[in-house]
């Protein structure tokens, strides 16, 4: 099915995360696929996405056909998942958040600032 299609309208995503819905780049054409790290290497590494890396074959610059290696890990840290605030880093102090200019060109199609919202005067919530 890939194959048929104009390059352009081909992209491949790989996220930890859930997948948002429509294609990225706002183009109702583009087909948008999930995979894994492992995947998604191999098909940049083969330049198609009809690549079946379990029994194609990769032709090298100098004529070789190589198969890859399959990826081999463990399936959890062997040390268990860092617990607790290991790794986290918080939000800037408000002073020094505030010091960042964020810059978004006036012509992106994609890109807009919002307006913050007015304060929460407390009026309109009611139990």
């Amino acid at each position: 099915m890939a194959e048929s299609l104009p390059r352009a309208t081909q992209a491949l995503a790989q996220q930890l995360r859930p997948f948002k819905q429509g294609p990225d780049d706002g183009n109702a054409e583009t087909l948008s696929f999930i995979a894994s790290p492992e995947i998604v290497t191999a098909f940049a590494i083969a330049g198609r996405l009809d690549f079946n890396p379990l029994k194609d074959k990769i032709r090298t610059d100098d004529g070789q056909e190589v198969m890859l290696t399959p990826p081999h890990a463990e399936e959890m840290p062997l040390m268990g998942y860092a617990g607790g605030e290991t790794g986290f880093t918080g939000p800037l102090p408000d002073a020094e958040r505030k010091k960042i200019d964020v810059i978004v060109s006036p012509t992106s199609e994609r890109l807009q600032k919002l307006t913050p919202f007015a304060a929460w005067d407390g009026k309109d919530f009611k139990i």
